[in-house]
């Protein structure tokens, strides 16, 4: 058997991917722009969702 994580195999590291690394920024500068919203980016669906957020007592 063969493969990286066949025991006894060295560790090494892998490249992380970052999908969609533009939209989950925008999505990031919209939370930024209007606090009162939390904005999110859905790799799954490829969407932009925005719940309102606020500060409570």
């Amino acid at each position: 058997m063969t493969g990286r994580h066949r025991e006894g195999q060295p560790y090494s590291l892998v490249y992380r991917r970052v999908w969609d690394g533009p939209a989950r920024a925008e999505a990031e500068r919209l939370s930024q722009v209007w606090p009162e919203w939390t904005v999110f980016y859905s790799l799954g669906k490829r969407s932009f969702y925005a719940v309102a957020s606020w500060d409570s007592p």
